[in-house]
């Protein structure tokens, strides 16, 4: 028989096992993008209040970090200047249970609604993220409102700043069906002269894919403005327990 077809014929079924066993494409990971202020950081909750349990990092719940993918644990991803942390403690372990799969996370600063440097800065990181590996931005949380309350031209200027920001981050994230979740502007007029009008406005406004999170009753320091430890447990609980609303809204059959 010739040599070249003996060749062909046993190195058939080889060729066959390779091709049935090449890596199939990676499976996009859902993120979640979460924005904000001093709450969003935890400056008044140290990590040292938290439980052993609390302060294990999370191999299902990755931050995206100085380039890399890394397991969500207190203070070190996200990374911050003190040993404080914010609502993804217990809004990743929410959301990625809600899921039933691992999940992202990827944290920035916004230090109110209308913030052009901030929302710059916020844009480059997801730009990064998606370059890093196959994601999907399922989501975004956003602390802020109280800054947008410090002048009363930025008060009347809210609602549309609000809406621009949902619209640009649907269109610069590529989800353009993203669920997008505010906090209710915390009520101190001592530090934001107009902030009632913010939360005036934030109440009667609607729009797709959108709500507002009460968070009045969650407990907050001496100063009246940031939350404690364990407010910031439950700030994180309220935005995933809205943002889950908001994500079994989007399975509901449309009329």
């Amino acid at each position: 028989m010739n040599t070249r077809l003996l060749l062909f014929i046993f190195t058939l079924p080889f060729a066959s096992f390779l091709i049935s066993e090449e890596v199939q494409p990676e499976e996009p990971l859902d993120v979640f993008v979460m924005v904000g202020t001093s709450n969003m950081a935890g400056v008044a909750a140290p990590v040292k209040k938290l439980s052993e349990e609390q302060r294990k990092p999370h191999p299902n719940i990755l931050v995206f970090q100085n380039n890399k993918w890394l397991p969500l644990q207190a203070a070190i991803a996200p990374y911050k200047k003190k040993e404080i942390f914010g609502p993804e403690v217990t809004f990743g372990p929410m959301m990625s249970e809600y899921l039933g799969k691992p999940i992202g996370i990827i944290q920035s600063t916004l230090t109110a609604v209308k913030d052009n440097k901030g929302y710059r800065k916020t844009l480059a990181t997801v730009k990064k993220a998606q370059a890093s590996r196959p994601i999907q931005i399922k989501g975004m949380v956003v602390q802020a409102g109280e800054r947008d309350g410090g002048t009363e031209a930025w008060a009347q200027a809210f609602e549309q700043n609000l809406i621009s920001l949902i619209e640009s981050a649907r269109k610069d994230f590529n989800a353009p069906s993203m669920p997008l979740v505010i906090n209710l502007a915390i009520p101190n007029p001592e530090i934001a002269p107009y902030v009632m009008d913010i939360r005036d406005a934030q109440s009667t406004f609607t729009y797709p894919g959108f709500q507002v999170v009460d968070c009045d009753s969650i407990p907050q320091a001496n100063d009246k403005i940031h939350y404690t430890v364990a407010g910031e447990l439950e700030f994180g609980r309220r935005l995933a327990n809205v943002m889950i609303e908001l994500l079994e809204l989007q399975k509901s059959p449309k009329p």
